[in-house]
């Protein structure tokens, strides 16, 4: 073999060798959620979770455990980033807050049912709550056996929920699904990560069952 066609070979070889390197770093950095952005200096948590490459969400069988090493690495930085948003947003959630506790987020006659039965607790104030649940969805509509339904929020509770829902779905922050049933819904609770632990929201949910099952 000649010199030159030894030097060629050599070369090749090494231009493959840097192709399988370059190939196996960028697929490292695919699958730990990384992109070049990252690269960038910054200290603020909520501009390091937005350049996060979420993972896709394809599971239908026990989906609440999907991409697990993704949320594990990066589920702490994610709930900081989320306390920045919060402070970011502080004074459009606090006008949403003040406005829906001033016309009220449940709707009115369940609202006082509920109250009337914690103040005066008998027999005819459970009846009165019990009797704006029902059984039946509308005209030839009924629910399953066991199943009941009530409107339990006020038009300006509704408002308020989407409104949150709303602002935080812009957040540009990766959010985990509930489970292999819901793709586009999220987790508010804040011990879970890639949850969506807005204190708004957490509270209202918190509120609801504190306002309907515990006196």
């Amino acid at each position: 073999m000649s010199y030159k066609h030894s030097m060629t070979t050599n070369f090749m070889l090494l231009m493959v060798c840097s192709l399988l390197l370059a190939c196996t770093v960028a697929y490292a950095q695919q699958s730990s959620g990384i992109t070049d952005a990252c690269n960038t200096s910054t200290d603020s948590h909520l501009e390091l979770a937005r350049v996060l490459r979420m993972p896709q969400a394809i599971d239908t069988q026990n989906a609440e455990f999907e991409n697990d090493s993704f949320w594990n690495e990066h589920g702490s930085m994610i709930q900081e980033a989320w306390k920045e948003w919060e402070i970011e947003h502080a004074t459009t959630l606090s006008i949403l807050n003040d406005d829906v506790k001033e016309q009220g987020w449940m709707e009115a006659s369940l609202a006082k049912a509920i109250d009337d039965a914690f103040t005066n607790p008998s027999e005819e104030t459970e009846a009165a709550v019990k009797s704006l649940w029902t059984n039946n969805k509308g005209t030839n509509k009924v629910l399953p056996k066991g199943v009941y339904a009530t409107q339990l929020l006020s038009p300006r509770g509704v408002s308020y929920l989407r409104n949150l829902f709303d602002l935080a779905s812009t957040s540009g922050i990766p959010t985990r699904r509930p489970n292999g049933m819901n793709r586009y819904g999220v987790i508010l609770d804040s011990n879970v990560h890639g949850a969506v632990p807005v204190q708004p929201l957490v509270e209202a949910v918190e509120e609801i069952i504190d306002r309907i099952v515990r006196p």
